[in-house]
């Protein structure tokens, strides 16, 4: 019968060492099997260049051919695809809820007259570019206002690549509505062009108004005289020629001219859009206005 050693007295095994053992065996083993590995390769590469029928290497190739055509096509058909989304009018303002709105309460009122005014005057300036004569204008039907609710935009960055990526939006219009008495409240709105800024300055057009029934009208001429603006830089983004975009700014310019009737005197960023008006209408029309 064997003798058994008493657990005091076995000899200690450091697990340092034992680490140390296995893995010099480990590590013998897998140098062994990647020297098998790639001679193994290489005897299947030689036995393929001598063995391999020529008539089946012929096959191989067509079918690699065939193979490299398909992806060719299959990438011309993505790029085609974005470019066909690239290429279509943008047709969306893309109204958010201002900051300063209760629920409920008056500000959320003089916000909804505020969003009614603005539906009312897309509608209104469909007719103004028009003039009677819709050729080449047909997507102007599509233009309108989709309210997004709230947004969750903290840096221009970010509204920027969302704008990007909206194929289909004109502008982004997100601000503020205030008031200090809870009578007369004071829309604060900033207009997000993206690539659609043109000539003016900024990523941002500013316009600040009363929400009041003496202050309607140019509520209303301010805010579609951005949304023309938008409108001719993208049909010049579209390719159009001189007297489609001569139609856009023709109108922006009048309703530059009629806020000046009303007010007097322009302030804060539509200065810079009046420059930015002149500016287009000299190098994308020549100083003619398309005619």
């Amino acid at each position: 019968m064997p003798m058994r050693i008493p657990l005091r007295t076995r000899p200690k095994i450091s697990w340092t060492i034992l680490r140390s053992g296995l893995g010099r065996i480990w590590s013998i083993q897998l140098h062994k099997y990647r020297r098998r590995s790639w001679a193994t390769l290489r005897i299947l590469g030689n036995r393929i260049d001598r063995r391999w029928p020529e008539d089946e290497m012929q096959d191989v190739q067509i079918i690699s051919g065939r193979v490299l055509r398909m992806t060719v096509v299959f990438v011309a058909l993505l790029s085609a695809v974005a470019l066909s989304a690239a290429a279509e009018p943008k047709n969306e303002v893309a109204l958010f809820q201002y900051e300063g709105v209760g629920e409920g309460g008056l500000s959320s009122a003089k916000f909804g007259v505020f969003r009614g005014i603005l539906k009312d005057k897309i509608s209104n300036l469909k007719r103004e570019v028009l003039q009677g004569d819709a050729h080449g204008f047909d997507y102007l039907e599509d233009v309108y206002v989709n309210f997004r609710n709230k947004d969750t935009f903290t840096k221009p960055e970010g509204i920027n690549r969302w704008l990007k990526n909206q194929v289909s939006v004109l502008c982004l219009l997100r601000g503020t509505i205030v008031s200090d008495d809870n009578v007369t409240y004071l829309v604060k709105s900033n207009f997000h062009l993206g690539e659609l800024k043109g000539l003016f300055p900024y990523d941002v057009v500013k316009i600040t108004l009363p929400v009041s029934s003496s202050e309607f009208g140019n509520t209303q001429d301010s805010h579609s005289l951005v949304i023309l603006y938008a409108l001719a830089m993208d049909a010049k983004r579209l390719g159009h020629d001189k007297s489609h975009i001569a139609r856009f700014l023709t109108s922006a310019n009048n309703k530059l001219a009629d806020i000046k009737r009303r007010g007097g005197v322009l302030s804060g960023d539509l200065i810079h859009l009046e420059t930015a008006l002149m500016q287009a209408t000299n190098e994308l029309l020549g100083g003619d206005n398309g005619n």
